[in-house]
């Protein structure tokens, strides 16, 4: 899907209900997503920046070399943790 235009938006009592896709969770904020988007994708769509960025799906880690190929199932929730430097 590379190029491809996919949607998610944060939910709402309007979006939610009449909207055919998947509902899932990012670091706790409900979410709702077109079907069958890759991890790279959501993310893309959310303009998560990825460098420093590790990302669990369901609670477990999933490898940045598999993103591009893990999709995002209706009910994820997916927590992303940016790494910070300081001190």
């Amino acid at each position: 899907m590379e190029g491809a235009y996919s949607l998610c938006l944060y939910a709402s009592p309007f979006r939610s209900e009449n909207f055919l896709g998947m509902q899932i969770e990012i670091n706790d904020q409900k979410v709702i997503c077109d079907d069958g988007l890759s991890l790279t994708e959501v993310l893309r769509s959310q303009n998560v920046q990825t460098d420093y960025v590790a990302v669990a799906v369901d609670l477990t880690i999933v490898p940045k070399a598999e993103w591009d190929g893990f999709v995002v199932r209706d009910g994820s929730k997916i927590i992303i943790i940016k790494a910070v430097q300081g001190g």
